[in-house]
């Protein structure tokens, strides 16, 4: 996963943000970046419309058949989908929670966004799932599309899942530098 955490790396490090950034930069650019955790970070594909009832304050919690293995205090940057294609944002990771179906929903239901159809739908034939916590919500003051990701680089694909920004490997300090980066478009 590294390989495409590097690719992530340069290309958002080498973007129309940070060239937006060094002209816009100011006195409160840095209280951004003592709200976000390098330790861990991930970059997580969501619909457009979870990103956004993310952003608003409508969704804290996305559930997953799969487990992602996060822990809590983790930074998540969101990619928004097409038609919006974007990172709009980010939030941490309150916790991660492991669950029945029917208790995910019973515990986590009114705070999801979704339906009880939908969720029905989507654990289908699932004995288990995940719902990932997430607080501290922010929308990122300017977004970086995905045309400007594929500028820097051709082969450029949003995670399917998510991609862990892993420490130690030769990729962390780039993530370490678009954390930063990140964290100076926030609010």
């Amino acid at each position: 996963m590294c390989e495409s955490d590097s690719l992530s790396m340069r290309l958002l490090v080498e973007s129309e943000q940070e060239r937006n950034l060094r002209h816009s930069a100011s006195s409160n650019s840095c209280r951004g970046l003592q709200k976000v955790s390098v330790a861990e970070q991930i970059l997580i594909s969501l619909e457009a419309r979870h990103a956004e009832n993310i952003l608003q304050g409508k969704k804290s919690v996305e559930f997953r058949r799969r487990p992602m293995n996060v822990e809590a205090g983790a930074t998540v940057w969101i990619y928004s989908k097409l038609p919006v294609g974007a990172i709009v944002g980010c939030a941490t990771v309150a916790a991660v929670r492991r669950h029945a179906p029917s208790t995910l929903w019973r515990k986590f239901g009114p705070c999801s966004g979704i339906s009880r159809t939908e969720f029905s739908e989507y654990f289908v034939g699932a004995t288990q799932g995940f719902a990932l916590e997430l607080t501290d919500c922010r929308r990122l003051r300017a977004s970086v599309p995905l045309e400007s990701l594929r500028r820097f680089s051709a082969g450029f694909q949003p995670p399917q899942f998510f991609a862990r920004l892993k420490q130690g490997a030769r990729c962390w300090p780039r993530s370490r530098r678009l954390a930063r980066i990140w964290a100076q478009s926030l609010p």
